[in-house]
Formats: C-alpha cells, sequence, structure tokens
C-alpha cells in the first residue's frame, strides 16, 4: 500500500494544473505534458523533421521540472507529524479532485474551449 507521500505525488502528478509554455501558455497536468510530449516525439520519429523533435524536447523538459517539483512537494509531508501525513494528503487530494471539476486547466492545443475542466481536456 502506498503511503501518503506517494498517494500525493500521484494526486498532484495527475491533478495539478502546472504552467506550461508551447504555442501560447496554457496550464495542464504534468501526465498531460508527458503524454503531448510522447506524441509529438512519435510524430518525429514517423514523420522527420525538427519542429515535432524540438516541441516534445521543449514539452519534455517543462514536465521534468514539474514532476520534480511536485515530487518535492510531496516530500514536505515528512515535515509534519506522523499523525498528520494522511488526513493532509487525502485532504490535498481530495481538493484536487473538487477544483479538477471547474474550468481551472488552459488547454490552448485542445479542440475543446480554451479554459476546461478535467473531463473536458481529455477529449
Amino acid at each position: 500500500m502506498p503511503g501518503p507521500r506517494t498517494a500525493l505525488f500521484l494526486g498532484l502528478v495527475l491533478l495539478l494544473p502546472v504552467p506550461y509554455v508551447l504555442a501560447d501558455l496554457g496550464w495542464a497536468p504534468v501526465v498531460r505534458l508527458t503524454v503531448l510530449s510522447a506524441a509529438l516525439l512519435a510524430v518525429s520519429l514517423a514523420e522527420g523533421g525538427m519542429l515535432p523533435a524540438l516541441m516534445a524536447g521543449v514539452l519534455g523538459v517543462q514536465a521534468v521540472v514539474s514532476t520534480a517539483l511536485c515530487f518535492w512537494l510531496a516530500g514536505q509531508l515528512g515535515r509534519l507529524p506522523p499523525a498528520w501525513r494522511w488526513w493532509v494528503a487525502a485532504g490535498g487530494v481530495l481538493a484536487l479532485l473538487v477544483a479538477a471539476q471547474a474550468p481551472i486547466y488552459k488547454t490552448p492545443l485542445s479542440s475543446q474551449a480554451a479554459w476546461a475542466a478535467l473531463w473536458g481536456i481529455l477529449d
């Protein structure tokens, strides 16, 4: 069973909107940056050309930095008393789940509206 640090880290990576810059400034979860980077890398390998590879690299670097920040933030649970860790982790993930229902993600590369809830950026 994962500990509170792992649970909070996964919640942050899956739900926390982090800024990214590609064609325009966007706010999306780290997992979306990773998927977009992998898709652009696949396009670059299949089609060739520098632009998709450059875009994949830019998104990949931003995803790595955002993942490191989420890991560091989740690691701050170690500063809390042991009895509070699960409560803080569960509260943080629950707050992210509730917030994800509102249009807090800006997705300039989406076919939907510019601001969308979590389920809207999955379209």
